[in-house]
């Protein structure tokens, strides 16, 4: 991703440019515009290609998890206490 302007900032919900009041002005604006909308439609591209391998990942973590619940509530039954969780 990238500013073509060095005097631009890239704020939590805005983004912040300081132009010279000048004849280029409006150009610049309109080239600063041109630029972050292709950055944001690349980021939506690229999160659109990367979205089913993260789906992926979380559904193997998750099912991970699910058996490794399931063997420690296994054992955890064999004792003869009572073992509680914290979540």
């Amino acid at each position: 991703m990238s500013l073509p302007n060095e005097n631009a900032e890239l704020m939590s919900d805005h983004v912040k440019m300081v132009i010279a009041d000048d004849d280029y002005a409006e150009a610049k604006v309109q080239n600063m515009k041109a630029v972050l909308k292709q950055n944001l439609q690349n980021l939506k591209n690229d999160a659109k290609q990367l979205k089913p391998l993260l789906d992926q990942t979380v559904s193997v973590v998750a099912e991970r998890r699910k058996i490794e619940v399931k063997n420690e509530a296994n054992r955890d039954n064999k004792r003869s206490f009572t073992v509680r969780n914290r979540n």
